[in-house]
């Protein structure tokens, strides 16, 4: 009987990784992490044609930073109040639920109002950035600075890193009267 090679299909057809992309090296050291594609593409200092391989710790910074970016897109692009019904399971799933509904278009009475948008954030979040597990939104009621109305939230999950995925937090604030919400780095995170 002959074994398959770590980077061959196995008797279920399935692929196999090889051993070495995730573990980590020798040194004791983790393996830098892998960007995006989108991230791998794009060219940060084009005059240089040699890139320095970063650290693990270096890699994770990044990818934290591209993904509080991702997340800033995520949750400034809008979508549509459209009732999708429960039975389209792969609809509900889908890029017609991209982005988040326009707060101008909810009521601000009532005190659901917000807990119906930390429910939409969190769905959103937890659909369309696969990066982050166990994702968890919490709101804080903030009069806001200068007269501006504003909601901060707290989004919360697990950074899918190897060896060990890593808690992030990221301080969010949504400024009603614009719309839009701008995503720093919380907590403990430098991002």
């Amino acid at each position: 009987m002959s074994m398959a090679r770590d980077d061959e299909r196995d008797r279920s057809g399935t692929w196999n990784r090889p051993a070495d992309i995730t573990a980590p090296r020798r040194d004791g050291n983790a393996r830098p992490v892998q960007a995006s594609l989108l991230d791998r593409l794009t060219d940060e200092a084009p005059g240089i044609s040699r890139e320095v391989m970063p650290s693990h710790a270096e890699s994770v910074r990044a990818l934290r930073i591209a993904v509080r970016h991702d997340l800033e897109w995520l949750l400034n692009s809008r979508r549509d109040l459209v009732t999708i019904d429960e039975d389209m399971v792969e609809a509900r799933r889908s890029l017609l639920r991209y982005g988040v509904p326009d707060v101008s278009s909810m009521s601000r009475e009532g005190s659901d109002t917000l807990q119906r948008i930390v429910r939409e954030v969190e769905e959103c979040v937890t659909l369309f950035e696969p990066r982050l597990a166990q994702v968890r939104v919490r709101a804080h009621a903030d009069p806001g600075v200068g007269g501006r109305p504003e909601l901060r939230f707290t989004i919360e999950g697990m950074l899918r890193v190897d060896p060990a995925p890593e808690r992030v937090v990221f301080d969010t604030v949504l400024e009603t009267g614009r719309g839009e919400y701008l995503v720093r780095a919380g907590g403990d995170d430098d991002a």
